[in-house]
């Protein structure tokens, strides 16, 4: 059986599931923790891994 596949089409389909991905984890803290406590938990993460990685925050919720 041949396809007509491209490499793109691959990496297009990789980008969709890493968006379910994406998607499934948003749902998930915001079950757990109540949707304004997700924001706050993930503010904080994207804090601590630009710090990590030596990069400036921007303050997106004052």
């Amino acid at each position: 059986m041949t396809t007509n596949r491209t490499v793109q089409d691959l990496w297009d389909d990789i980008a969709a599931e890493l968006c379910d991905v994406i998607v499934t984890a948003a749902v998930a803290l915001a079950t757990i923790t109540g949707p304004e406590q997700a924001g706050v938990h993930l503010d904080s993460k994207i804090a601590a891994l630009m710090a990590r990685a030596g990069l400036t925050t921007v303050e997106v919720h004052p």
